[in-house]
């Protein structure tokens, strides 16, 4: 649940649309 809040904080950021950022979502939400 850590890793989903920290990920949550730079997503909903719509100022700065990471690439990188969505990758590591990706891999976070097949890990689980």
């Amino acid at each position: 649940k850590g890793y989903q809040a920290a990920v949550g904080q730079p997503v909903i950021q719509p100022r700065r649309p990471n690439s990188r950022l969505d990758k590591v979502r990706h891999m976070f939400q097949k890990v689980m």
